[in-house]
């Protein structure tokens, strides 16, 4: 740990070669860069990534243009599929203030599909608003895992549309289930 710099050094040593020192900068340090205006540190040099206003207006388009696709026909079929036909009772009997029931799966996403029933009707945009709401975040939260990797917004766009076309995001965020 180098106190003065703020980044933890690595020493790979190769033999009696001697060893190549890596620097990589805590992940607190890139939040707090973040925070502050600037990817990669507090020098406003262009290489260094975008400013804050630009990565909140990246994460709004990405939360915006996932929710619009990811909604889009999200109320088809109209009746209950797959894994649904167990939590979504679940989720109605959570509303009706009765004894949970399958209690050997945890209650976090059944209680996050009564909200979202409670908010929107019961229904299968009620039943389904819930994952996909998460699969949009999962997406925000993916650009900003890939911003603070690469320290540029090229690279963090890729990352975020490759893990968008993964069919199994796609898919868990169109159906009301515990994954």
């Amino acid at each position: 740990w180098d106190g003065a710099s703020g980044r933890e050094t690595f020493t790979l040593a190769f033999g009696d070669a001697g060893g190549v020192a890596l620097n990589r900068p805590k992940l607190g340090d890139m939040l707090n860069a973040l925070l502050r205006g600037r990817v990669g540190g507090a020098a406003a040099t262009p290489s260094e990534g975008p400013t804050r206003n630009a990565v909140l207006a990246w994460l709004a388009v990405i939360f915006i243009a996932s929710q619009a696709l990811l909604l889009a026909g999200i109320d088809q079929p109209t009746k209950l599929y797959f894994d649904e036909v167990h939590y979504i009772p679940a989720a109605r009997v959570l509303l009706a203030h009765q004894p949970p029931i399958n209690q050997e799966h945890p209650p976090l996403a059944k209680q996050l599909m009564a909200t979202s029933i409670a908010v929107f009707g019961d229904g299968p945009l009620g039943w389904r608003y819930a994952s996909a709401l998460f699969g949009s975040l999962s997406l925000a939260g993916m650009y900003l895992w890939a911003l603070a990797l690469f320290r540029d917004n090229r690279p963090a766009l890729w990352a975020t549309a490759a893990t968008f076309l993964n069919q199994v995001v796609y898919v868990q965020s169109r159906i009301a289930m515990l994954d």
